[in-house]
Order: structure tokens, then sequence, then C-alpha cells
């Protein structure tokens, strides 16, 4: 055994193996990626090795003692593999539990699987190693496309990688209580194949047959809950779940009844339809197919749950059912995105449904994307940006490992301006042509002058400096293999994931508990007792003190001076109020926009800093903005402006739709006055509600009133839809 075991050679590959796996992103990290590819790995090297021929007839032992040995030396050749990568995570900070239960679990039960397996074959064929291997193959690259075809979400479990938690954009990735029912359900398996090799456990058959059908029902009650324990879901499934379903010509919503009104679904009926129109005029396509499938989610953390997307809304293009998933915070923007890749899929030759150059398949998405997604074109981002532009760009934005190597913010832009370009200059034959699978120079006259005319045309865009700030913050965001210890989630991320969560579906109370442990754990931080304190006026609780002590910047500081102002009017302390105001008279800024905010959060109060807020008016003022700010109140005419713009700000943080007395009250207002995102707000709200005289006629001045506001050649598209959004409405309803 101990010759077995302490084989030095063998054991120093492994370590130097592991080595240099603790240098490469992601698997270096000691997280899933380790845990994958070390049960991949090791799998296949118990195939290898194995002898169960020997281990039945050794002399030395018994056959069970054989084999735990043989599965002792793989476990800890293993454990040398996995030593220089958990040294690596603990020196650079990227150690946490939840890596170390995915390294543990995942290649431990899938050994154990392997190994059954192994014996159960080795009982029906002697060529056992080869069978085994050849099912490993396909349990671990084919069956994943195969289900993948069949239902909607992005997760899969597997016997051998264990999980696939979603798309690579949704970085933070927690330890799932599903992954621990796929593991029991991959022991029990394993369990029934050990059990089915008659020379190796000698039981007589009553035993046999009563392990056999208590494990038999393990299974089927697995089987039987599947979608209940979260390892999948059908189309049917989720609509089941959600319990919302509503249809328009081209679409069924498939929606949460528990959070959307009848007006909510009017309204994304409406934009759903009148994308599509738009889309398919541009793309020229005549949709014969069935009707989309569009699920939208109350928030992220639904569509997590039956997704494995969070952050990242996507269209599984590869299903044979026309389909698209969203979430409400984001759906408003990445609608028109998700809904080109179901619409393109129609004239793509590939067995995945869309073009297997990457830069070309989310190209089309970016380019004919909702305009309000961005607040600069694709074009104005890479011109001011600092990056250079060089036609390999384009070359790495359609190579798939250049594509999500890279930074998503660059390779998205690259390949949405290269593509826009395409669309502008060519016939839109010319680009289905080469998204069909054909090569470029089939489709176009030659795609190296075509590179060469799309980097003269950026690189001719003159700078804007007020575009600069926005494009390099957007450009500079790193990608997940630049990123220290990118899978790492720590426990406060963790609770503070939770207040979110919480505070998202209205339950105040459970996220003001979450945040009082917070507080008491990060006394300092303004970010924690700012949402405290929110909850505490919100609620009536008590909020302590903001510690002052840690270092603060001027913008924390402010911001807690005049929250800490709102409780003290919540309390009926005017005087302490008065008190805090006054501390404004000594602050100053080189910085203009700083000014301006001070300013007007003194307006929205009804205060200055020069004269007193001990009067009438001004107090009355104070609470009408708690009403609206805190107690999530609804306006009245005789509202400040300013009320009303907080007021349009926080029922579109909320997506809440508008009704038509909410119409009838602004449009008493002067569109002027209103800020130029609750201009947005409104104009998406109102386009869809039936057509009026009236109401057409408010739209188009809302229109534009925008126009003026915001002067950029990306305002001018929004509002260019804005308009074909209108005329869209008349024949709509």
């Amino acid at each position: 055994m101990n010759a077995l075991i302490f084989k030095v050679r063998p054991l120093i590959l492994f370590f130097i193996l592991g080595l240099v796996a603790s240098f490469l992103p992601l698997i270096g990290d000691f997280y899933l990626e380790t845990a994958q590819v070390s049960s991949v790995l090791f799998s296949f090297l118990t195939i290898l090795g194995v002898n169960i021929e020997s281990f039945n007839k050794s002399s030395h032992q018994s056959p069970f003692a054989s084999h735990l040995t043989y599965l002792s030396t793989i476990y800890f050749k293993m454990g040398v593999f996995l030593t220089p990568i958990f040294a690596s995570a603990l020196i650079r900070g990227c150690f946490n539990l939840d890596g170390l239960f995915f390294v543990l679990l995942i290649p431990f039960v899938a050994i154990i699987f392997v190994y059954a397996l192994l014996i159960f074959i080795s009982g029906l064929s002697r060529h056992y190693k080869m069978v085994t291997s050849l099912i490993i193959v396909f349990l671990v690259a084919i069956l994943p496309l195969i289900i993948l075809k069949i239902v909607p979400h992005v997760f899969l479990f597997n016997p051998i990688w264990g999980w696939f938690p979603g798309p690579i954009y949704d970085e933070q990735i927690l330890l799932s209580l599903n992954l621990v029912y796929h593991s029991v359900f991959v022991l029990t398996l394993s369990l029934i194949f050990i059990i089915g090799n008659r020379s190796l456990f000698k039981l007589d058959p009553l035993k046999r047959s009563i392990i056999v059908v208590i494990t038999g029902f393990v299974l089927l009650l697995f089987l039987y809950n599947w979608s209940n324990l979260g390892l999948g879901y059908s189309l049917k499934n989720i609509e089941s779940h959600l319990g919302g379903v509503a249809e328009s010509e081209h679409f069924v919503l498939i929606y949460d009844d528990e959070v959307l009104s009848d007006i909510d679904v009017n309204y994304w009926l409406f934009w759903h339809e009148f994308h599509f129109y738009e889309l398919t005029e541009q793309l020229e396509l005549s949709w014969s197919g069935d009707k989309i499938r569009s699920v939208l989610y109350r928030d992220v953390w639904q569509k997590h749950e039956y997704t494995g997307a969070k952050y990242t809304s996507y269209v599984p293009v590869w299903n044979s059912i026309p389909q698209l998933h969203l979430d409400l915070q984001s759906a408003d923007l990445l609608l028109r995105h998700e809904m080109v890749h179901v619409l393109t899929k129609g004239f793509s030759n590939s067995f995945i449904g869309a073009n297997l150059k990457i830069g070309l398949t989310e190209g089309i998405a970016v380019a004919l994307e909702d305009p309000r997604s961005v607040r600069f074109t694709r074009d104005e981002i890479l011109v001011n940006s600092e990056l250079e532009i060089r036609s390999d760009l384009i070359d790495d934005a359609f190579s798939f490992l250049g594509f999500y190597g890279g930074r998503s913010s660059i390779n998205y832009s690259v390949s949405g301006s290269f593509v826009n370009y395409l669309l502008q200059n060519y016939a839109v034959d010319d680009f289905k042509c080469v998204y069909g699978g054909s090569a470029f120079d089939e489709c176009f006259s030659s795609f190296e002058g075509i590179k060469g005319g799309w980097v003269e045309f950026v690189n001719g865009i003159p700078p804007d400096t007020t575009a600069t700030l926005y494009a390099r913050n957007y450009i500079g965001r790193e990608s997940i293999f630049e990123k220290k210890c990118s899978r790492f989630v720590s426990e406060t991320e963790k609770q503070y994931d939770i207040y979110r969560r919480m505070y998202s579906r209205g339950d105040y109370e459970g996220a003001y508990q979450v945040l009082v442990s917070l507080n008491k754990k990060y006394p300092g931080s303004t970010t924690i007792w700012m949402n405290l304190s929110e909850l505490g006026v919100t609620l009536n609780e008590f909020v302590p003190d903001f510690n002052f002590e840690a270092n603060h910047n001027l913008s924390d500081s402010v911001n807690v001076f005049f929250r800490q102002a709102d409780m003290a009017i919540v309390q009926g302390d005017f005087k302490l109020a008065d008190h805090l105001l006054t501390r404004f008279d000594s602050i100053s800024s080189p910085n203009p926009a700083f000014e301006a905010f001070i300013t007007s959060q003194l307006a929205l109060r009804g205060a200055d800093t020069v004269t007193s807020i001990i009067d009438d008016n001004t107090i009355l003022n104070w609470q009408h903005f708690i009403y609206i700010r805190y107690k999530h109140g609804d306006i009245r005419s005789d509202y400040p402006v300013s009320h009303h713009n907080l007021w349009l700000t926080l029922k579109s943080n909320r997506n809440e739709r508008l009704h038509l007395n909410d119409i009838d009250l602004l449009m008493n207002m002067g569109t002027n006055e209103l800020s130029e995102s609750n201009l947005h707000y409104i104009i998406a709200n109102l386009i869809q509600l039936k057509s009026t005289k009236d109401l057409d006629k408010y739209a188009l001045e809302l229109v534009q009133t925008l126009e003026e506001k915001a002067q950029t050649k990306q305002n001018e598209n929004v509002l260019a839809m804005y308009y074909r959004a209108i005329n869209f409405s008349e024949s709509y309803h």
C-alpha cells in the first residue's frame, strides 16, 4: 500500500501541474473552475489506472479493501495537485469556504460516480475501461449540448464536472443548495451501480432487492421533484411557477402575476410589438414562426433561480422554441438587444442558431440596440476612450477566445460599431449572407478593405470632451480574467445581496434587520448606514448615530448630513435640522456639479443655508419631501416641481407604470421643468397608452422638450425612436 501511495515521481508531476494551474485565470482561484477541472482530470485518471480484475482476485486483502485503497490513491494525488492552488489562493486572499466546498464536493462525488460506473460495467464487459471512457466523454461534452437544446435555462448539473451556474458575466457565484441535492442524487445512482455488480457484493437476493428498491425509490423521488429541487425547468414549469400569461400578435408574455398589473402587461406587450415591427423592417424579415415566448422575471434573483443568469439577460438561440428572458430592472433597455438574437436566428445556418463568429452575433444586436441603453453611440465611445482603433480589434471580437477572453465593453462596442458600419454602407442581404456562414469575401468585396474603411470612419469622428469620462470608464471595466479573485464573494457581500433582494421585493422589515447586523460589523461604512437610515425613516425604527471616526470624503459627509437632518424633521426636532444644515455654509468645492447637488437637495426640502428653516411653509415642504422620499407617497398638484421630479424618479426606480390620472396631473406642469431622465420615463409610459388627441399632443411636447435639453447624436437616435413609436401606437391601438 505504501509503495502504491507514495510513488514520488507521479506526485511531483501532479504538484507541478497544480503549480502551473495556480497561475491560470479562474482555475488558480481555488473556486468552482478549480473543482471542475480537477473533477474531469481525475475522473479520467481513475479510469486509466484501474484494474478491477486484479482487485477482485487479490490475495493480500479483500476486494472491497482493494477498491478503497485505489480510490485513496486517486484522492491523495488530487490533494497534491490542489495543494499549490490552495496555497496561492490563500496567499492572494482569494480563499473562502464556498470555494473549499466546491473543491471538496464536486471532484469527490465525480470520482465515486466514475468508479461505481467502472465496477458496474466490469460485470458486463471486459472492455469496461474503454466503454466507461466513452460514457464519460458523452456525459462531459455531448449530454450538456442535448440538454441545452431542450431546456430554457443556461445552468447545468453534471455528474462529472458538477455544475455550470450560468453566463460568465455573472461573476459572483455562491455555493448552491441545488448542487448538494444533485450530489446526493449522483451518489444514490452510484450506489445502484455498485450493487449491480453481483461478483463484487455477494448478497443474498432478498438483501440485494431491498437495497435496490430503497435506492430506486430515492432516485424516483429526485426525478419527480427535479424542478422543485431547482435542478432543471422546462418553459412550462416556469410559466406555471410565475403564473401570468398574456398574448399579442407575435408574443406570449410570461410574467409573475403577483408583481405585474394589467397596465404593466399592456406596457410590455406594446414595446415588444414596437421593437418587433422595427427590427423586422430593418432586417427585411418576414416572420412566419411561432409566437415568441418572452419571460419577464420580477427581478434578477428570480431570473437567476430559474435560468442561472443573474445580471445577464439572454436568449437560448439553440433552443427550438423562440424565447427571451429578461428581468424588470433592465428589460426596458435590453429588450430590443435580446429580440435581435431571436430574429437573426432565422437566417443563421449554424446548429446553435447564431453565427459562430461571436462578434457578428453580438455585433448585430448591439448595432440595433435600444439607443437608451448607452449614453453615447458606440462609435463615440470608441473614439473618446483613448483606445487605438485598429483593424485587429475586429479580428479579436470575431474570435471566440478573443471575444470572451477580452473586455466585454471593448468587444461589444467594436463589434456593434463595425456591424452598424456594414448595415449603413452595404445591403442587408450582404450581412445576412455572412451571418449565414459564408466567408466575408464571398458576401462583400474585400474583408480587409472593409475593416480599413471602418477604422478610417471611426478615427474620422471628432472627439467630444463631454463623452470622454463616460467612454473611458466604460471601456476601462476589467474582464473577469483580469480581476483578482474574480469569483470571490465575502460574507458581507452575501448579506448585502440578501438586503438588496429583500428591499427590491418590499420586505423592508427583513432588509432593515440585515442592515442592522451589517452596521454593527462595519460602523464606519457610509453605504450601509445610508441604506439603514433610509429604512429607519421608512419604518419609524431607531437608527444609531453615524461613526465619523473613519475617513470620509466630502460627498459621503454631505449625504450623511442631509439624512441626519431628514431624521431630525421626522422626530420633530426642527432646531437640530436647522443646525445640521448650517454646516453647508462652510462647505465649498471647486466642482460646480457638487455645489449644484447641494443646492438641489436643499431646494427639495424647501430650505437654504441662509434663512432659518423654522418656518411653517418650509417645514411643510420638508414633510412633503419625506412623505414622497421615504414613505413612497403620491404627489399632489400643489407640490413643488422638484417633488414631482423626485416622485417620478422613485416610481421609475421601482419599475411602476404611470396611470392616466398621473398623466393628467403631469400635463398641468410645464414640460421644461421635468428632468431629462423623467422625460424618458413619462414618454415610454405615455406612448403605449391608448391614443387620444390630448395624449398624442402631450407626448410630442415631451419629445420636443427632450430634443432641446440633450443635443447629442445618441439623443437624436432616441428621439427618432420615440417619434416612430408614437406613429406606431396609432395603428397598434
